[in-house]
Order: C-alpha cells, then sequence, then structure tokens
C-alpha cells in the first residue's frame, strides 16, 4: 500500500498541475501538456519580445485619474509607450476582456510612438489580444513608422487591411469580436485569428523604427476598441512558439486558439 501511495499520489499531483481546469484558473500561466509528468509554466519572456505590453501588470501601466499616460514595456527593452495630453489618454478598465484589465479606446485616444531600441526589419511578428469595433471611419490598432510603415486597420465600411509598403485586403471585420491577432511579416506575410489562418499575403517589405497603439502614422483613424496585451518580435515566431503564445493568451483571456499544424 504504501508503495502505491508513493507512485499515485505524485501522479495525480502532475495531472492537476498540468489541466489547470481541473484545480481552478491559474491566470494563463500553465500549458496544458505533460512533458515528464510535470507542468510547463510558459514565460513570454521566453521568446524575447522587443517590445510586451501587459494591462494585466500592475507595473506595466502608470495611470493619470482613470487613464493611461504610460504604458510600460514589460522586456526589458525600455520601450515604453507614453502619452503627455490628458484628452488622448485611453482609458484603463479594471475589468475587461476575459475579466482581466484592459486598455480602453474610445475614438479619441491614442499612446506612443516610440523610437524602438531596434530598429524593425523583416521578418517580425506582431501578436495582440483585442476587439475592434466599427467606427463607421477608418480606425487604426497599432502603426510602425519612422523606417517604414506597417500598420493594421479598418476602412469605413470595416474592412481590414494590412501595410508593410503595399496595402492588402484581410478577411477580418471591425465587429467587436474579441481576438487573438497575429501577424508574421515576410516573403509572404500570414496574418492569423485565433491560430486559423486569415490571410496569406504579400503586403510589402518595410519595417518600422517607431510604434504606437490606437492610430495611424499622422495619429488620425483612431481606434475604437480594447488591446489589453500586445508583442513585438524580430524574428517570425516558429509554429512551436506562436502554438506556445497563442494557448498562453487563450487561457488567460478566456479564448480559443486553433494549433497551427
Amino acid at each position: 500500500m504504501k508503495r502505491i501511495i508513493t507512485y499515485i499520489v505524485p501522479f495525480l499531483i502532475c495531472l492537476l498541475l498540468a489541466f489547470p481546469s481541473w484545480a481552478g484558473s491559474t491566470q494563463g500561466c500553465i500549458i496544458r501538456t505533460m512533458q515528464g509528468c510535470s507542468a510547463v509554466v510558459f514565460d513570454p519572456l521566453s521568446l524575447s519580445p522587443i517590445a510586451w505590453y501587459d494591462a494585466t501588470d500592475a507595473s506595466g501601466v502608470i495611470l493619470n485619474g482613470a487613464d493611461v499616460s504610460q504604458w510600460n514595456d514589460l522586456s526589458g527593452n525600455g520601450n515604453h509607450l507614453v502619452q503627455a495630453t490628458g484628452s488622448r489618454q485611453p482609458l484603463f478598465v479594471a475589468s475587461g476582456i476575459g475579466g482581466q484589465p484592459t486598455v480602453r479606446f474610445l475614438g479619441a485616444e491614442f499612446i506612443g510612438p516610440v523610437t524602438l531600441s531596434t530598429a524593425i526589419t523583416q521578418p517580425f511578428t506582431i501578436v495582440h489580444v483585442g476587439k475592434h469595433n466599427l467606427k463607421g471611419s477608418f480606425t487604426t490598432p497599432y502603426n510602425g513608422s519612422g523606417t517604414g510603415t506597417t500598420q493594421l486597420f479598418y476602412d469605413g465600411g470595416g474592412n481590414g487591411r494590412l501595410f508593410h509598403g503595399s496595402q492588402q485586403n484581410l478577411v477580418v471585420k471591425a465587429d467587436g469580436v474579441v481576438r487573438i491577432f497575429s501577424d508574421i511579416a515576410d516573403t509572404t506575410d500570414l496574418f492569423r485569428l485565433n491560430g486559423v489562418l486569415d490571410t496569406s499575403v504579400n503586403a510589402g517589405s518595410e519595417g518600422f523604427s517607431n510604434f504606437k497603439i490606437g492610430a495611424d502614422g499622422g495619429s488620425g483613424a483612431r481606434l475604437d476598441g480594447d488591446i489589453p496585451e500586445l508583442f513585438i518580435f524580430t524574428k517570425a515566431l516558429t509554429t512551436s512558439e506562436h502554438n506556445q503564445l497563442g494557448n498562453y493568451l487563450a487561457d488567460k483571456y478566456g479564448l480559443t486558439w486553433t494549433d497551427i499544424p
């Protein structure tokens, strides 16, 4: 009996750690798999982002009342986004997407730009969790400028567009649906929603050196919607890395990620 307990109890503990829905919420920190009967704790820093903005981290958001005056970069690279003008500061919402804190843009606000610590050239990857609402005019979740231009935006009809020097149409619409958006900019640009391919196009070969969230390069076309978390990588994420990050975000915000084969 003692020998049975010695083996069974550790095994049950491993199952509870590997499948956190049995043991309560893990805030998206544990990947639901076992490697040698041990839970794998995923840290986004293991993927070496050049910038990481996370509204759920109390150290990541500096408030001016209820508004966000600075969104800190958690990557360690110092690429903090600042908005000194009060009327243009987005709103901090304590319980937003998935019950998590989020940064909310109401069509008049944006944050940044920041001159990045490293100029971005292709290949690069931008991943974010967001809800993009139909505004009736052009709207931009994020923009890169300086050494080139890259941006995700929607026209007045809510039709998605991707630009890395050449404008290309996307299937996605500005419809207020919460999604995990990922853009791998390379020879062929792969734009995905919750892991599922939206569009494979060539949107140009440009990079960028400045970055802002919530507006285009001229600080127009401002976003109506929520963004709680965003990553920039100076590489094309591998399939394994992409799935790790996607599952982390899905668990954290109560979304569904379809693993990329």
